[in-house]
């Protein structure tokens, strides 16, 4: 077997945007991010317990710089493709009114439609 990062490839991730009735994909689209929640935990790693820990960690730790995320909408729905960057936290960030804290700078290259 071979090791995926010893041949530079980056990973994939997929990221939910929301439900049919409310999507905040747009609102990443718009501000160059990739983002998830909740925010409870603070910044990764804080000294509170993360509900959701093992996504916050794959988010906060195991993804990496190129790696790449497809924003997607359900489960067979791809509404853009970008590239992944530095890990941040922001408790004071309005996501359309959505819990989603823990933030990754991306670069979106494709959106649902065409190129960016």
């Amino acid at each position: 077997m071979y090791d995926r990062r010893e041949m530079d490839l980056p990973t994939v991730w997929q990221l939910g945007t929301g439900d049919s009735s409310r999507t905040y994909a747009q609102w990443l689209f718009d501000n160059g991010v990739a983002a998830i929640g909740p925010s409870s935990g603070g910044r990764w790693p804080g000294s509170g317990g993360h509900e959701y820990q093992s996504s916050v960690h794959a988010f906060a730790e195991d993804a990496r710089r190129g790696d790449l995320v497809i924003a997607k909408r359900g489960l067979r729905t791809i509404l853009g493709i970008g590239v992944l960057g530095a890990y941040d936290f922001d408790a004071d960030i309005d996501t359309e009114g959505w819990d989603l804290s823990h933030i990754r700078r991306t670069r979106w290259i494709v959106k649902k439609g065409g190129l960016v």
